[in-house]
């Protein structure tokens, strides 16, 4: 019976432990759970983690770029380095950290640790450093070494979709690389195609005007529109620009308005330049050119080289605001400066006149040949007149000629009427062509060019020659035009048909 009764108390003593370790061990788990996640690695994990990082721990979410405190981050961060100095993943980490300081101090650091974690190996450690590279943060900016570590880091089997993207830019704008507009799209639809928003757009760009592929409106369309509602403006500006223009799409002026709306809301400068152009021309809204005016500005201080243009042609026109020559020039001159067709005009015309700087045909005329041969309609116009009376250029009545037809051929209104009225007064030694007058003049006057409207229909065409009369109501019996013919003149019926064009 003792002994049983032993065996009953060591049983039940055996059970009370059993019982306080199972009690024990969830508080145990808890403890070590609080203790890992109050470790350095963790809290680095948890203030400096990157969301592109796809190799942070299970339930970190990452922090965006601009969202990392560097007074809150460095100390966890440089501990959690302290405690393993080779955790490639910390060493990144402490990099976007003292990326968040603008001491040369810290951007040294800042490259030195993503070249320590780049040359491990560490995927984001060559983005982040190849960023080093492209913007010269803590280094001299080197675009071939910029263009080698995104490249490693877009490579298989890393395929990483920011650095696709960083990639396609480099191809893009030739930094670092030969400029493959073919390849920068190859690049960004791949990116895009991995789920990475900003590559969106480009994407769109690629199929838009068929960069190495199949030209593709639907296409293009699609990822515009993807990007737009996953609210980025870049996105957002370009499917406007497709409802405003229907570069891609049908015109639809409303949804180029709410577009253009989001994207200039948002801070895009293409956006604010779209929106300014729906107000200038009372599109959608009520016309308000003080308020396009406004977003021109704002898109031209950004940079933009088209709202530059505007900007520059609104001061020298002087409806809006005052004319001002100093401010027409200083804007056309910073889009001149990069490249923009309509910039180079303005400038063109500012060098031609003499407004703002002295006259100089020389450098009029240079001007307008760069707009012209950017494709712009009246530059190529410009550049002709000045080739027709070798003003800044030598004489040259046939190349003249020639540029006036490429300019009516792209839309301009004043090249037909500047042919018609050297073909009409025998200018440049030119020889008298009825026909020649005649067609031309109805070409303006179908592209409502002012002067030419006053001379056809304010006045009757009386400083025409009578032949050109004669061939002006040749061509509109032979268009099936009524009207009541006469020698030399034109009726009030036949002014009447003319201002029908």
């Amino acid at each position: 019976m003792r002994v049983l009764k032993i065996l009953q108390t060591t049983s039940l003593f055996t059970v009370s432990l059993l019982g306080l370790a199972l009690c024990l061990a969830p508080l145990a788990q808890a403890k070590a759970k609080i203790k890992d996640r109050l470790s350095p690695l963790n809290q680095c994990d948890e203030l400096a983690a990157s969301p592109e990082d796809m190799q942070r721990p299970e339930g970190i979410a990452g922090v965006p770029a601009g969202a990392v405190d560097f007074n809150v981050a460095l100390l966890p961060c440089e501990a959690a380095v302290a405690q393993e100095p080779n955790n490639l993943r910390m060493l990144a980490q402490l990099a976007r950290v003292y990326a968040r300081n603008n001491e040369p101090e810290s951007q040294k650091r800042e490259f030195e640790l993503n070249l320590k974690a780049a040359e491990g190996g560490y995927v984001l450690g060559m983005l982040n450093l190849g960023n080093n590279y492209d913007l010269g943060i803590g280094t001299p900016v080197d675009g071939k070494a910029a263009f080698k570590w995104f490249s490693a880091a877009a490579s298989p089997p890393n395929n990483h979709r920011k650095a696709l993207h960083d990639v396609g830019v480099m191809y893009r704008d030739g930094i670092g690389t030969q400029q493959d507009i073919v390849q920068a799209g190859e690049y960004f639809c791949k990116s895009a195609e991995a789920g990475f928003v900003p590559a969106f757009a480009p994407c769109g760009n690629r199929y838009r005007y068929g960069d190495g592929v199949r030209e593709d409106k639907v296409a293009a369309l699609s990822w515009y529109e993807r990007g737009a509602l996953e609210d980025d403006a870049v996105a957002q500006a370009d499917l406007a620009e497709s409802y405003y223009a229907g570069s891609v799409s049908a015109v639809n002026e409303t949804r180029a308005f709410e577009w253009a709306s989001r994207a200039a809301s948002a801070g895009n400068a293409k956006g604010r330049l779209l929106l300014g152009d729906l107000y200038d021309e009372g599109r959608v809204v009520a016309k308000d050119r003080v308020r396009a005016l406004g977003l021109y500005l704002l898109a031209a201080e950004q940079g933009n080289s088209n709202a530059q243009a505007r900007m520059a042609d609104a001061y020298y026109v002087g409806n809006v605001i005052s004319r001002d020559d100093a401010q027409s020039l200083r804007w056309a001159q910073l889009s001149a400066d990069k490249g923009n067709a309509i910039g180079k005009l303005n400038l063109g015309l500012l060098y031609d006149e003499g407004r703002g700087v002295e006259k100089d045909d020389a450098k009029a005329a240079a001007l307008y040949k760069e707009s012209a041969d950017l494709g712009d309609k009246t530059g190529m116009n410009n550049y002709g007149e000045m080739l027709f009376y070798g003003e800044g250029v030598p004489k040259n009545v046939e190349s003249a000629l020639n540029w006036l037809q490429r300019a009516k051929q792209s839309g301009s209104s004043y090249a037909p009427q500047n042919i018609a009225s050297h073909y009409e007064l025998e200018e440049g030694g030119l020889i008298y062509d009825a026909a020649t007058v005649a067609d031309n003049l109805l070409s303006a006057l179908r592209l409502n060019h002012a002067p030419t409207r006053k001379i056809l229909i304010e006045t009757s065409g009386k400083s025409l020659k009578p032949s050109t009369l004669n061939k002006l109501q040749d061509i509109l019996e032979a268009e099936g035009k009524n009207f009541v013919r006469a020698d030399g003149k034109l009726t009030e019926s036949a002014i009447a048909v003319l201002s029908s064009y």
